[in-house]
C-alpha cells in the first residue's frame, strides 16, 4: 500500500465558525483524499461542536491545545507545544492559517525544521499601522521560512506577507470557492423560510451574515436600518452570527425601540436556504480577505451591497453587487431601495462557475500544491 502523504492543517488562532475556518473546512470535504491524510490543530476549538465531528467523521483527526485568545502567554505556550507536536507527529506539509501576522510568526518559527514543507495562507486584510509594519519588517527572515504562500487575494498576500514574496513570485492566489449548488436560487425555498420567518409578502427582508465584531462593523447596521424605517415601515433585518459585539448590539436595538423590526438569529447552519428568503445582504465590513458571504449571496441571485472594505475580487456580477465608498447611513438607505426596485432574482450558475469560484477547483488545486511540496519534504531528507 502506497505511503499517504500527511497534511497539518495548523491554525494559529482559535478555530471556531468564522470565514477562515469555513473554507479551509469546506476545501477540505470538497478534496480528493486519495494518498493524502489530512489533521487539524489549534490553539483552541470554539462553538463548533458540529464542524469538528463532521471533520472527525471524514477521517481527520482534531487536536487542540486550549490556550486562551489574546493572552501573551497563551500565545508562547502555543509556540511550545507545537513544536513539541511536531516532533513526535510527523508531518510532510504544515498549511498554516493565522488572522494575524504574529500568528504566522510563531507558526513558522514552531514548525521550520528544513525538513517539511509549510505553506503560509492568508485569509484576511486589516487596517495597516505602524505596530503591523514593524513586526513585519523586523521579522521578515522568519516569515520568509515558509516555502509557498497563498491567498483568497492579491490584498490579502500583500497585508500579510513581506514585499519579497510578490517579488520573487512564490505566492498563489486560491480562491474561496463555494459549493454554489447549495445557494442556486429556488423560489419554493424561498416562500418555506419566509413563512419559517413569517416574512409577510409586503415585507422587505434585509440580511446580515457574519461574526459580530468590530471589523464586520454590524452597530452600523442598526444606524442604517433605523434611516431607512423612516421611508417604508415594511422592513425587517435579520442578523446571522455570533460574537464580542452581541450584547452590545441587543443594547442598541432595544435601546432604539426595534426588536420587533431586527431580529438576531445567532449562528446557523442553513444560510443558504436563510439567503433565499431575503431580499437584499448588508456586508459593512471595515475590511475583508475577500469577503466570501458576498460571493454566496450572488451565487442566491440574491442583491449584497457592500462597503468599501470588500474587494473587488469578491464581485461576481454587475447585476448582483453594489458598493458604497462610504458609511453614510442615508446613502445606505436610498442604496437599498433602489436595488429592491430595480434587482430580478435568478440562477447565476454559470457566472460563479466562470469566476473560478466553485469550492472543487479551489480544493483541486491545493491537493496539487500538496503533492508539489511532498516531494520538496522527499529531497530535503534524503
Amino acid at each position: 500500500m502506497e505511503e499517504k502523504i500527511k497534511v497539518l492543517e495548523l491554525f494559529g488562532e482559535p478555530f471556531a465558525v468564522g470565514g477562515e475556518e469555513t473554507i479551509v473546512y469546506d476545501i477540505f470535504k470538497n478534496m480528493d483524499k486519495k494518498n493524502i491524510h489530512i489533521d487539524f490543530l489549534a490553539q483552541y476549538s470554539g462553538k463548533n461542536e458540529m464542524m469538528r465531528k463532521n471533520i472527525i467523521a471524514d477521517g481527520a483527526n482534531f487536536f487542540a491545545f486550549h490556550e486562551q485568545k489574546d493572552n501573551y502567554l497563551g500565545r508562547v505556550n502555543f509556540f511550545r507545544k507545537v513544536k513539541r507536536f511536531l516532533k513526535k507527529n510527523d508531518y510532510d506539509i504544515v498549511h498554516i492559517h493565522s488572522g494575524s501576522i504574529l500568528g504566522f510568526i510563531l507558526a513558522i518559527m514552531a514548525t521550520s525544521d528544513n525538513k517539511r514543507y509549510i505553506i503560509a495562507h492568508s485569509h484576511n486584510t486589516g487596517i495597516i499601522n505602524w505596530k503591523k509594519k514593524m513586526i513585519k519588517n523586523i521579522f521578515t527572515p522568519v516569515l520568509l521560512k515558509a516555502n509557498m504562500f497563498l491567498g483568497c487575494t492579491k490584498e490579502a498576500i500583500e497585508f500579510k506577507f513581506p514585499q519579497n514574496v510578490i517579488k520573487t513570485g512564490n505566492f498563489e492566489i486560491i480562491k474561496n470557492g463555494i459549493n454554489y449548488k447549495q445557494f442556486i436560487y429556488n423560489e419554493k425555498i424561498r416562500k418555506e423560510y419566509r413563512n419559517i420567518l413569517n416574512i409577510k409578502p409586503n415585507i422587505i427582508a434585509l440580511g446580515f451574515v457574519g461574526r459580530l465584531v468590530e471589523q464586520k462593523n454590524p452597530m452600523f447596521l442598526v444606524d442604517v436600518f433605523e434611516n431607512l424605517l423612516k421611508r417604508s415601515s415594511n422592513i425587517k433585518l435579520f442578523i446571522v452570527g455570533e460574537g464580542d459585539l452581541k450584547q452590545d448590539l441587543k443594547h442598541l436595538i432595544k435601546e432604539k425601540g426595534l426588536c420587533n423590526y431586527i431580529i438576531m438569529l445567532g449562528n446557523r447552519n442553513d444560510v443558504n436556504k436563510l439567503m433565499q428568503a431575503f431580499d437584499v445582504l448588508l456586508f459593512p465590513s471595515l475590511f475583508e480577505g475577500l469577503g466570501i458571504v458576498a460571493v454566496e449571496a450572488q451565487a442566491a441571485g440574491l442583491p449584497v451591497i457592500v462597503s468599501k472594505g470588500i474587494p473587488e475580487a469578491a464581485k461576481i456580477s454587475d447585476e448582483f453587487f453594489y458598493r458604497i465608498n462610504n458609511y453614510d447611513s442615508d446613502k445606505w438607505g436610498e442604496k437599498i431601495l433602489e436595488v429592491i426596485k430595480n434587482t430580478k432574482r435568478r440562477n447565476t450558475q454559470n457566472e460563479i462557475i466562470n469566476s473560478g469560484y466553485d469550492i472543487k477547483f479551489s480544493a483541486s488545486r491545493i491537493r496539487d500544491i500538496y503533492l508539489k511540496g511532498v516531494e520538496y519534504g522527499k529531497d530535503k531528507r534524503k
